[in-house]
């Protein structure tokens, strides 16, 4: 094999390498790109009113997501945690 041919196709084979790798990246990215499954989130009574429309502008943009919003005193808090 002369080495301008085999400089050529080693050209050729790395350039398909690396299209092949951006087409993966680009893949993996777009999986990525808007979050999904559910989303917990414990809270006071008092700043529950003011989370829910932040909760509500959320779910709008992100459809795949769920939320369990649960709201109590903050003196139960803590058998939410163990």
């Amino acid at each position: 094999m002369l080495p301008c041919r085999l400089t050529r196709l080693l050209h050729e084979r790395s350039t398909q390498i690396l299209i092949d790798l951006d087409e993966a990246a680009r893949i993996a990215t777009a999986q990525q790109a808007s979050p999904v499954g559910l989303l917990r989130i414990y809270t006071n009574t008092v700043i529950d009113r003011f989370l829910a429309p932040m909760v509500a502008e959320f779910l709008a943009l992100y459809p795949a997501v769920s939320v369990d919003l649960l709201a109590q005193r903050f003196a139960e808090h803590s058998k939410w945690m163990s």
